[in-house]
């Protein structure tokens, strides 16, 4: 905050950055103890700033710290946290608890809403936030809208597995006491076709060394462990830049409307291929009905393909010569094949 400063002087000159008086009896001047606590600076005014002379003890401890004209409205003694009054989830209220699991199904939030007040300092907009997923949404930037005392944020599009939401404001104290807020939940695909117990088989182009197996592709296992990704619960071709394919036989005809891949996750990173389509037979051959978008697609867990429907008893997935993930571009490597 502009009017809290750090320092580690024994004596020191600020401007008053246009404040009406700095003057000690107007008790704008604070320096903190080395407890964390607020007292009045000795000090005297000049025209444009004020000199402030600070004891040693005080600044004993190395550094110190100094309020400089506080709002009026803001309780600088104020150790109290905004309280979370409500939340709403698509307009359904929710017991606002420190921790809210949403539960798991073909779904997810489209808006969260989350009341905030504080009796003694006032909440700081700019301290606002909603991160979803490791990506901040702050209050004023486009989707996260207040009403009264609630804000409410409007969630983009989000692909499987596992999603956080963790929301925090802050009051306006020189502490910045934090209210926190976490909500998950896990998006799933139902009767995923591409199950071996759903009866369907699955060929590929080649394999890794020591990667021959496809089961892991179609055996449920989402929640892989961790950066363990052998041949148990990934499939990976073979390393060259050829083009790469899995081929679905669903045993009977299906209507598809939509393909989901799970990526294998190695070395802290997602192995999503870049450039790779849906395909459907046609005659002899396949053509082509969702591809990746040209600039690639950043690394996550899941990529949803959605082009209308299928309805059909084969589909593939094809990885195009050079297609692969960042840094391996000849590599498929895949943790779940899904299509429903």
């Amino acid at each position: 905050m502009r009017w809290a400063l750090a320092a580690a002087l024994t004596g020191l000159a600020l401007p008053s950055a246009g404040a009406p008086d700095l003057s000690p009896a107007a008790g704008s001047v604070f320096v903190a103890s080395p407890a964390g606590a607020w007292h009045p600076a000795s000090a005297d005014r000049f025209p444009g700033g004020v000199t402030i002379r600070l004891d040693p003890e005080p600044t004993s401890f190395g550094r110190l710290r100094l309020l400089v004209d506080p709002p009026t409205q803001v309780d600088i003694h104020d150790r109290t946290p905004p309280r979370i009054t409500g939340l709403k989830v698509d307009g359904k209220p929710k017991a606002p608890e420190a921790e809210v699991a949403l539960g798991r199904g073909d779904w997810q939030p489209a808006r969260i809403a989350v009341g905030v007040e504080d009796a003694e300092s006032p909440v700081a907009e700019a301290d606002v936030v909603f991160v979803v997923d490791g990506r901040r949404h702050g209050y004023g930037e486009g989707s996260v809208a207040k009403q009264g005392d609630t804000y409410a944020l409007d969630l983009p599009d989000l692909d499987l597995g596992q999603h956080t939401v963790v929301f925090t404001a802050a009051d306006a104290s020189p502490q910045q006491n934090e209210a926190r807020l976490i909500l998950t939940w896990e998006r799933v695909l139902p009767d995923n076709y591409c199950l071996a117990e759903a009866g369907a088989t699955l060929t590929v182009d080649s394999h890794f060394p020591n990667y021959p197996d496809v089961i892991p592709l179609q055996d449920g296992r989402t929640r892989l462990p961790g950066d363990h990704c052998r041949n148990d619960v990934s499939w990976a071709s073979a390393e060259s830049p050829d083009p790469h394919w899995v081929e679905i036989d669903f045993g009977q005809v299906r209507r598809i409307t939509r393909v989901s891949l799970g990526w294998a996750y190695y070395a802290g990173v997602y192995h999503t291929s870049q450039n790779w389509e849906v395909q459907l037979p046609d005659g002899n051959g396949w053509r082509t009905v969702w591809a990746a978008p040209p600039n690639g697609l950043e690394p996550r867990p899941f990529t949803t393909a959605r082009w209308g429907f299928a309805v059909t008893r084969k589909l593939r997935i094809y990885q195009p010569p050079g297609g692969g993930p960042q840094g391996r571009p000849d590599l498929l490597w895949l943790a779940e094949v899904m299509a429903r």
